[in-house]
Parts: structure tokens; sequence; C-alpha cells
């Protein structure tokens, strides 16, 4: 998968059909490598996704930071 994920359906925790109809408790099932998952919960991308979708917004030339990445408009004078 792209960008090392190996699970982009389910949610890393929660319950019911992907992990997503019950929000994650003390009683949901926990993924066991978060590294692998997009989503935390129905709503919550995890930490790894957040990573990546933070270095392309700052780092990268993309259709959604163009004419410039965040690194660069902070660098503007």
């Amino acid at each position: 998968m792209h960008a090392g994920f190996k699970n982009v359906k389910t949610a890393c925790c929660g319950l019911g059909k992907l992990n997503a109809e019950t929000p994650c408790s003390p009683t949901a099932k926990y993924c066991t490598n978060r590294e692998q998952y997009v989503f935390w919960d129905s709503v919550h991308p995890t930490q790894h996704a957040h990573r990546i979708f933070a270095n392309l917004m700052y780092n990268r030339t993309s259709p959604y930071t163009f004419p410039m990445n965040l690194g660069k408009l902070l660098h503007v004078e």
C-alpha cells in the first residue's frame, strides 16, 4: 500500500463494521500496529497519517499547496 499503510478502510480503534460504528472505548478492539492504519477511529486519522499530511503540506508542492507550500509561505516577507 502507498505510504506504508496496509489498512485504509478499517479504523484502528472501535467496534462494529470496519471498527467504525462505535467510538473508541475501553471495550473497543485496538489494532496492534497503528502505523499501518490510516484511521484511528471513525473520524480521526492516526498519528502516522497526520505526520504524512503535515509533511506534504509543509514541504511538498501538491494541488493542495499551490502556488507554494506552507514552509515557503512562512518565509515570505
